[in-house]
């Protein structure tokens, strides 16, 4: 199951376009089912799709999908529970509204590998200071009583929170593209509720530079490192560290160059989108996805479209025996102002 987020214009309502997707002798289709949208119509109910993120299964074919609905001063996040072999509702929505001044609330959305927990990013902060991640307890939805579920406040203005990607042993990758005196970084979050920052030394936060937005997209490999982070306004990417805390990432961090294409510049916006499946890594750039090794960055494999929205936003995945990379392209290669999108479905790009 493909879940698309469309978020609305200030007119019309966001929505959640569903696809049940298959990948036959090399070949990948994708059939719509049903699209999910916001459950009223309140001031939330435009950005609905900024995020979505399906969690681990409550039934043998049944599916939590979290959907986020984020304002500047507020937001919601919905729950839906969906059949992945059908796109059916299951059960009726939950949805949770923002804690109070959680602004931007559901920028970002991920689940806990092991728990099931809930981690929503709120980068906005409260009163627009440093940003928050809020965690809300499987299947009741609800935050842990006793001052719990506020986890992780940054520091500053740092957009702590605008990107999340969960750990395959359990807590969180948590992206700040404007921490660490404006270059940005990230922090690990640990079951047991410590953040840990991600160092290429012993206490120094990985940075790329100055105004990189370094974190502004976060990778996990399903080995549970390395990690992968995006710095797209710096126009890079890095693998970080071989080793899972309370060890510490801080003994590696190997640049990831972007490919020589000819496109003027391949660097722009080079590291806006990241993901990881086994021993490869994809980054997505203005109009281009490259696909690399991770053991050997300088075989890479490049898919480019006539689209600058191309490479926004990237999902791996094994289907049919078959990698599968989703990429989005958000605006679609018609115009700028153009209504619509596409996401590409894209078969074993081996490096």
């Amino acid at each position: 199951m493909l879940a698309v987020g469309a978020p609305g214009s200030q007119t019309a309502a966001g929505s959640v376009t569903m696809y049940l997707v298959k990948v036959t002798d090399g070949t990948p289709s994708a059939t719509p089912v049903p699209s999910l949208h916001a459950p009223d119509a309140g001031t939330s109910a435009v950005s609905f799709g900024t995020s979505v993120a399906f969690g681990s299964p409550v039934g043998s074919t049944t599916y939590p999908l979290a959907v986020g609905a984020p304002t500047i001063t507020g937001g919601t996040v919905v729950i839906e529970s969906i059949d992945i072999l059908s796109g059916a509702l299951m059960a009726a929505p939950i949805t949770i509204d923002a804690p109070p001044a959680a602004f931007e609330f559901g920028s970002s959305v991920a689940f806990d590998a092991v728990t099931g927990d809930l981690y929503v990013g709120a980068p906005g902060g409260l009163g627009g200071a440093s940003g928050i991640v809020y965690v809300y307890t499987a299947n009741t939805w609800a935050r842990p009583s006793g001052g719990g579920g506020s986890v992780g406040v940054g520091t500053g203005a740092d957009l702590f929170g605008a990107s999340l990607a969960p750990q395959p042993g359990g807590g969180i990758i948590i992206g700040a593209p404007t921490g660490a005196a404006g270059d940005g970084t990230a922090y690990a979050l640990l079951e047991s509720g410590v953040k840990v920052p991600i160092a290429r030394n012993a206490g120094a936060p990985v940075t790329s530079g100055a105004n990189s937005a370094l974190g502004q997209a976060v990778a996990v490999s399903p080995a549970g490192s390395p990690l992968l982070l995006g710095a797209p306004d710096a126009g890079a990417a890095y693998l970080v560290g071989a080793s899972m805390p309370p060890g510490g990432w801080g003994t590696q961090v190997t640049p990831v160059a972007a490919p020589s294409l000819s496109l003027a510049p391949t660097s722009l916006a080079f590291g806006r989108s990241v993901a990881m499946l086994g021993d490869q890594l994809a980054i997505g750039g203005s109009g281009f996805v490259a696909v690399y090794a991770a053991a050997d960055t300088t075989h890479v494999h490049v898919e480019v479209r006539k689209d600058a929205s191309f490479g926004s936003s990237l999902a791996y995945t094994t289907l049919g025996g078959s990698d599968l990379l989703a990429v989005g392209a958000p605006v679609g290669a018609a115009a700028p102002t153009a209504s619509g999108g596409s996401v590409y479905l894209i078969v074993s790009p081996t490096p």
